[in-house]
């Protein structure tokens, strides 16, 4: 008897060890891996889901302050890991081509470079479980000292090899007054498919002895870093007014509206849904959209390009109480077509293999499933044949740089939006 009492207490002992290890090897962390630092807007790891990086005073603007102010940069992301991590930021100072720059941390930041990320709260009541976090800065450890391009660099353990995330972001000073306006192209064949916009800069008090030297002027259209057009050599210079409004000079293309779909509830569908189902995880098809491949405009509300994090099945809009979805995009066009992005504000717009269609031979569409937290959402279809229309609302961003001779670095003496 004390033997057999002695086996089922060996046996007990063993079962108990073995689902113990069962339970650390679960919860054990692995790591983010070591990642080669990109000068991009980046994810580095596919986990990493919703980064907002914008002016905390304005939701999806683009992410700039400037010196002398209180504002603020506000950012927040998912991770689908759905664990606590220690993350840490920190800000590197770039030139006019977002190449690492010549100063010393000392030169461009106060404080002692690097910031915990402190605000992280566990997803509630979702399918997906995730764990969500945000920060703001300028604070009194990470102060941009002077204008310029920066990079902000998110990652693991104050690892700075183990990153998780990349942006960029601008810090300008009012040195400069600048005027836009947005017309048709002189030339004729652009007319009906282009945007041209004028500027005048007004570099005031700021002493410029070669503006097609020191001074280049970057005009983005809906704040996208893929659609940028850049000029160095004003058309006519007054005093400190320098025009640039050569006909060849920031003539973009129209492109067309965006299309917006509507995610703000995974319990009703709404006017785009083709299908809602609901197994480990929401599942959401949209309807099939038609290839605008007409020559004719059609006017439609969007958000040019960006996409707002809303959540109508909960009163509560806190961020952890919002899920995410599993999302069908299908489009009709012609097998013909090399390459079909979906892009939008969500994934950066980039053109990579993650964004990028496949066609099914089978059904006859190009079609994309994207992972999506609950909200609304711009995209749009790019191909080579995409239409371009004079009419389609855009808003531009233009920002100055001025290369300082006397300091040898690249500073942003003025920003200005023209809708």
């Amino acid at each position: 008897m004390r033997r057999k009492t002695l086996g089922i207490y060996i046996l007990v002992i063993l079962l108990a060890n073995s689902a113990f290890a069962q339970r650390t090897k679960k919860i054990k962390q692995i790591r983010s891996p070591h990642q080669e630092l990109s000068y991009t807007d980046k994810n580095y790891i596919p986990e990493i889901k919703t980064v907002q990086f914008y002016n905390a005073e304005k939701e999806q603007s683009l992410p700039i302050i400037h010196l002398g102010t209180n504002e603020l940069l506000e950012l927040s992301f998912d991770d689908l890991r759905a664990d606590i991590r220690s993350f840490f930021f920190t800000i590197e100072h770039c030139d006019v081509n977002w190449n690492k720059s010549n100063l010393s941390v000392l030169e461009y930041s106060s404080g002692y470079g690097e910031e915990r990320i402190n605000n992280s709260t566990s997803s509630r009541n979702t399918l997906q479980a995730y764990t969500h976090y945000q920060t703001q800065f300028p604070t009194r450890n990470t102060t941009p000292l002077i204008s310029g391009n920066y990079l902000l660099k998110v990652y693991e353990d104050a690892d700075q090899r183990r990153l998780i995330i990349t942006r960029r972001f601008y810090v300008a000073e009012d040195k400069s007054i600048i005027e836009g306006k947005l017309s048709r192209p002189l030339d004729v064949k652009l007319r009906q498919t282009h945007q041209k916009i004028n500027i005048t800069i007004d570099t005031k008090d700021l002493p410029i002895n070669n503006p097609s030297r020191d001074i280049r002027v970057l005009v983005m259209q809906n704040s996208r870093q893929d659609v940028q057009l850049w000029g160095n050599n004003p058309s006519n210079i007054r005093d400190s007014k320098f025009t640039y409004n050569h006909p060849n000079l920031f003539n973009f293309e129209g492109g067309q509206e965006f299309i917006l779909v509507d995610l703000r509830s995974f319990r009703l569908e709404s006017s785009m849904m083709k299908r809602l189902t609901i197994d480990s995880i929401n599942n959401v098809e949209l309807i099939t959209d038609d290839y605008l491949d007409n020559l004719v405009y059609k006017e439609t509300p969007d958000e040019n390009g960006r996409f707002y994090i809303r959540n109508l099945d909960q009163q509560d809009q806190s961020a952890n109480l919002t899920d995410y979805a599993e999302v069908l995009f299908t489009l009709n066009s012609s097998p013909q077509e090399e390459e079909i992005y979906l892009l939008g504000g969500f994934n950066n717009f980039s053109r990579t293999e993650a964004n990028k269609m496949q066609y099914d031979e089978e059904l006859k569409i190009w079609k994309i499933k994207k992972s999506l937290k609950q909200g609304v959402y711009d995209y749009l279809y790019a191909s080579g044949s995409a239409p371009s229309f004079y009419e389609t609302k855009n808003t531009y961003q233009v920002l100055v740089y001025y290369r300082n001779p006397r300091l040898n670095r690249d500073e942003i003496i003025g920003f200005y939006e023209l809708k």
